[in-house]
């Protein structure tokens, strides 16, 4: 089975760290691990060679090929449409078989982009949450759509 994690970028964090271990070493008991990110740019740890290749996103309608076109540049990659485009056009190429969103809103990008992929078995691999301190920054937004998600997962890994 193929396993794509999607995250933001390899920059520093355990996160990050816990990706990279299962895309070196978890390739094994039939699972095939490999990972997406929203800015390649910012990869330090690992994968510092990816770059976005522009052809990828830019094609079919044109609505498509306008989001596509917003993927060549990191300023305009950081509106959540472009990223949840993105997205789907790499879960489209790559046809995994799970995916897995790691953090919370990367895992509600992920979620959108895997249904509209068309993706049989979605993950969110939630690290940071701790009931006793809320929810941080958009929280109310998070709570309210992970509510929605949930009962659509796969499952949720913590």
């Amino acid at each position: 089975m193929k396993v794509v994690h999607g995250t933001c970028s390899f920059d520093i964090g355990g996160t990050q760290k816990q990706i990279i271990y299962l895309c070196r070493e978890g390739n094994r008991k039939g699972f095939h691990h490999e990972t997406v990110e929203i800015f390649p740019e910012h990869n330090y740890l690992y994968r510092t060679e990816e770059k976005v290749i522009p052809e990828q996103y830019v094609q079919g309608c044109l609505l498509a090929k306008a989001l596509g076109f917003l993927t060549r540049s990191p300023s305009t990659r950081s509106w959540q449409v472009v990223q949840v485009y993105k997205f789907f056009c790499d879960f489209q190429r790559l046809k995994p078989d799970i995916v897995v969103g790691w953090g919370h809103e990367i895992a509600m990008l992920a979620f959108i982009s895997a249904t509209l992929a068309q993706v049989p078995h979605i993950y969110f691999c939630i690290r940071n949450y701790n009931p006793r301190y809320g929810w941080t920054g958009n929280g109310k937004f998070f709570r309210f759509a992970h509510g929605i998600m949930w009962p659509f997962l796969t499952g949720l890994i913590c």
